[in-house]
């Protein structure tokens, strides 16, 4: 089981009234929740990793070729007259 922290959170009087009302309703549960969708929220999934990869090596390949083009054409030393 992994190691556990005891914090302690601020709340409004309306949400603690709300807790209260509602004892089935850990407030523990609650931040462990949204820190975890934090959490999930910051790292990027192993889709997006690659979606970016992907991504990139279609970019580099067509300035690749744009730069094959420039080359061959002479362009690059047009431009730098």
């Amino acid at each position: 089981m992994a190691k556990s922290f005891i914090k302690s959170v601020s709340i409004s009087e309306e949400m603690d009234t709300f807790l209260f009302e509602h004892p089935e309703i850990s407030l523990s549960k609650i931040v462990q929740l949204k820190l975890l969708e934090i959490m999930e929220f910051q790292t990027p999934s192993l889709h997006e990793i690659v979606s970016l990869k992907s991504a990139n090596i279609q970019l580099r390949d067509r300035l690749q070729k744009a730069g094959d083009f420039i080359d061959k054409k002479g362009l690059w030393a047009e431009f730098c007259k």
